[in-house]
Formats: C-alpha cells, sequence, structure tokens
C-alpha cells in the first residue's frame, strides 16, 4: 500500500512510482526522461492511487511541477531506491 506504480493512458507520461512513506514520486516520461520529487503530499499521492480517474498529467502539473524538490535522473535503472533518496534530500 505505501509503494505503488500507477500506469495509465497518457500522452506524455508512462508511470509514476510513490514512496508514500517518504514521500517520494518517480515520474517516467514517455521522452525517456525520469524525475524525482521528494516532500510529495502523501495525501495526493494516495488519492492518486485510489482515484483512478484523475489524469498524471493533471496530477504531475498540480502537485509537482513548480516545487523545488525536483531532481533530474539520467539512468534511473543504474541507481538504487535509495541513491534516489539521497538525491531528492540532498
Amino acid at each position: 500500500m505505501f509503494n505503488f506504480t500507477i500506469i495509465r493512458s497518457s500522452s506524455a507520461i508512462s508511470e509514476i512510482h510513490c514512496d508514500v512513506l517518504n514521500g517520494l514520486a518517480l515520474v517516467s516520461f514517455k521522452n525517456g526522461n525520469v524525475y524525482a520529487y521528494s516532500n510529495v503530499s502523501r495525501r495526493a499521492m494516495l488519492n492518486l492511487k485510489y482515484n483512478t480517474n484523475i489524469s498524471l498529467g493533471f496530477w504531475v502539473n498540480n502537485n509537482l511541477l513548480g516545487y523545488d524538490s525536483q531532481v533530474n535522473v539520467a539512468n534511473l535503472s543504474d541507481l538504487s531506491f535509495n541513491q534516489i533518496q539521497q538525491f531528492c534530500n540532498a
């Protein structure tokens, strides 16, 4: 329940990985970019999970963009989840 991945139809976003306990969201865009966001609202992440009508793009625009808590992760497969958390907390 506290770690989950959301995959829905979206023109820009492939998937969103959420870690509710740590307030961390990883957003994979269809253009290949992956961004890690820290200090994400836990309520917003749970709302995304249980409200299947929320557009991924709408959710990202309203809950993640505009904050100084993002890190561009070049090769997500080369990093462990703990390393990504350290980047976000730096």
